[in-house]
């Protein structure tokens, strides 16, 4: 086989490919702009062949894929704009948020685990509830346990706001973009929250740990209440079964779910009244709003807990009313008669 600058020769190549075919071209798909003679490598040489690769590039429409190509666009490449670095589906942002989700994820449980069970193993005089022999300070002298709510509470964060991005992008996935996290598009009072919910726990777990008994006991009352198993066993239901209550209703609604209240009907909007729906009418909310109740209970945070379940009362009572009324205005008697045999399950809200 005939070679130049020690490469093989694609005419000869091609030629013996296709001793026997009555094609005069070759049977594969030819590479796009190949050069017509191989030539040494060369920086310079890369670079002029990538140069040439992205001006064939087309920047398609932000709103449909193309799958069909005329003849003529056969070597041009297609390109959503959405996809690029600061713009709705950036690929690069998607990334991201997941990248730093995962660490939050993989850092909280960690260090969930180090603080509930390394800890113990050193110290060997802490049980379940925080409490030890030596008055709950452990032989470290310090109550060290009671720091897991921190990244647990991490943990519990980054697997929300994971599912959220991944149930729309699996069930609802015309809607899905780099904002379907929620992680900056929630409200200023939702960031506010969660930086009150940390704060709070800090702060207990920190009194707990200065070794004046009058200090670390002011902490006590009404959060002994709370620092049980008891309350921390039902603030973990309650954050899974609102988890998956959530997760399921979005799954359940596909293309027809939104996280912004929709006032007019679009097109194929229709009222989805079977599976858990059949039971809940908005159970998005109602696995929210339980979810949120019970990352408190599992922080045993006294003030946030009362904040959260009072706010989050208010707005979905508020978001309720307006979403039922633009609903029977969409479905009429349809929506009346599937809201006299559903509920809420929020309480005080009907």
């Amino acid at each position: 086989m005939p070679e130049a600058n020690g490469f093989p020769s694609p005419t000869s190549t091609f030629s013996t490919t296709n001793t026997h075919s009555s094609s005069p071209s070759p049977s594969i798909s030819w590479p796009l702009n190949r050069p017509s003679s191989p030539g040494p490598w060369s920086p310079r040489v890369d670079h002029a062949l990538r140069a040439r690769e992205a001006s064939t590039i087309v920047f398609g429409s932000s709103t449909a894929l193309h799958t069909s190509f005329s003849p003529s666009a056969a070597s041009q490449a297609q390109l959503d704009p959405d996809l690029l670095p600061s713009h709705r589906k950036s690929l690069s942002s998607i990334s991201l948020q997941a990248f730093c989700l995962g660490c939050g994820f993989a850092v909280g449980v960690l260090l969930s685990l180090e603080l509930c069970f390394g800890l113990l193993d050193r110290t060997g005089d802490e049980d379940p509830n925080g409490k030890s022999s030596n008055g709950g300070r452990g032989r470290n002298g310090g109550n060290l346990w009671a720091w897991w709510r921190v990244p647990t509470f991490l943990a519990v964060l980054a697997t929300f706001h994971f599912l959220e991005f991944w149930t729309t992008a699996r069930y609802n996935t015309p809607r899905a973009d780099a904002s379907s996290f929620l992680l900056f598009n929630n409200g200023a009072g939702y960031f506010l929250a969660q930086v009150c919910a940390f704060g709070e726990t800090c702060a207990v777990a920190g009194l707990a740990n200065i070794p004046s008994r009058a200090v670390a006991g002011s902490v006590g009352v009404p959060y002994t209440y709370l620092h049980t198993r008891i309350v921390v066993t039902l603030g973990f239901v309650l954050v899974v079964l609102g988890q998956v209550v959530r997760s399921t209703a979005m799954a359940h609604l596909g293309t027809n779910f939104h996280h912004i209240v929709q006032v007019r009907r679009n097109e194929g909007h229709e009222l989805v009244t079977s599976g858990i729906y059949a039971v809940l009418r908005h159970p998005s909310y109602f696995g929210f709003f339980w979810w949120a109740v019970g990352t408190q209970l599992v922080l045993g945070n006294c003030i946030c807990l009362i904040a959260y379940f009072g706010v989050l009362w208010r707005f979905f009572g508020h978001r309720i009313q307006k979403e039922e009324k633009a609903l029977l205005e969409f479905f009429g008697d349809e929506y009346a008669n599937y809201k006299a045999k559903t509920i809420v399950g929020i309480p005080f809200v009907s």
